[in-house]
């Protein structure tokens, strides 16, 4: 099974156990979280854990570097993704404009 398939099983939960089948895993509040990479930043943040600054936009980012808040070289990720894919590694705010 795949990462990307647990949420569609997960939401015919129902649909299982009236089959017999029990699903052993995360119900879709808690794979909402694990999927998107923002609600996960914010989820460690409320829970005290340490996690690198997440921005949506590039401005938000820019801010910070300029604030000295963040510091090259960053990565920029999709937000909603797996398996590495279109990962990038900024090492300048012009690098970082192209990649957001």
């Amino acid at each position: 099974m795949l990462d990307t398939d647990i949420d569609k099983i997960s939401g015919h939960a129902d649909d299982f156990k009236k089959l017999g089948v029990t699903l052993i895993m995360s119900g879709n509040d808690v794979n909402d979280i694990c999927f998107d990479k923002y609600l996960t930043w914010h989820f460690f943040k409320q829970n005290g854990f340490n996690a690198p600054v997440t921005h949506l936009e590039f401005e938000e980012a820019a801010k910070d570097i300029e604030a000295g808040n963040l510091k090259f070289p960053l990565m920029v990720k999709p937000r909603y993704g797996s398996a590495s894919t279109n990962i990038f590694h900024g090492h300048s705010v012009k690098e970082l404009d192209v990649f957001f």
